[in-house]
């Protein structure tokens, strides 16, 4: 995955947390709506945005030591799963 297929697929998902945040923030008070819906949907749209850029730096610094063994590592929790 490139650099920006993630950057692609993290604004996607914050754009997804921002609206399902907003629609979840609806259920407050008419005078907090519109507040409370921005400041739920930033943060959590943020957030989602965030996670999955930390994650792929934290996966390219750690894959020098599972290269070796990465496969038995997804056979495993693939086969605890299923």
């Amino acid at each position: 995955m490139s650099l920006a297929e993630l950057l692609l697929l993290a604004v996607g998902l914050a754009m997804d947390a921002f609206a399902v945040s907003v629609c979840g923030s609806m259920v407050l008070t008419p005078d907090n709506r519109l507040r409370g819906a921005l400041r739920f949907g930033s943060w959590f749209g943020a957030f989602q945005f965030l996670m999955p850029v930390i994650g792929y730096f934290g996966a390219v610094s750690f894959r020098d030591y599972i290269t070796e063994y990465d496969h038995w590592l997804a056979f495993f929790l693939l086969l605890y799963l299923g």
